[in-house]
């Protein structure tokens, strides 16, 4: 999934749900690529690997902002720390929506009700 060992938005929302087991759907890619961009993260600010801004503390990883964003050492080390901010309890919602497979909507509206603090994108989709 990985061209030279770098991601793109696609290939990166791709791998996240290969790595969470979820449906690899249009839906589902539509929907993390949109929250990428909602959330700024790698491609648009210096939160290296870490395309949704999670503060998951990893080793080697550096503070990115004032609510504890990090900026990751690896693609590999940021896919990991989004991972297991997903599975750490709070995210269950969007794990849910993205379990589905066919509403990217669902998906923003889970993302917006959480704690993840993006709020609803779906202006994005």
């Amino acid at each position: 999934m990985a061209r030279n060992g770098q991601f793109t938005q696609l290939t990166w929302a791709q791998a996240l749900l290969v790595a969470m087991r979820l449906p690899v759907t249009a839906d589902n890619v539509a929907a993390i690529t949109a929250w990428e961009m909602a959330e700024g993260g790698h491609w648009y600010n210096t939160a290296y690997y870490n395309p949704l801004n999670t503060t998951m503390d990893m080793p080697g990883a550096t503070v990115f902002n004032s609510v504890g964003v990090k900026a990751y050492t690896s693609w590999k080390q940021g896919l990991e720390a989004t991972v297991k901010t997903l599975k750490n309890g709070y995210y269950d919602g969007i794990i849910e929506a993205l379990r589905n497979g066919h509403d990217a909507e669902a998906v923003a509206r889970a993302v917006g009700a959480s704690p993840w603090g993006t709020g609803d994108f779906s202006r994005f989709l």
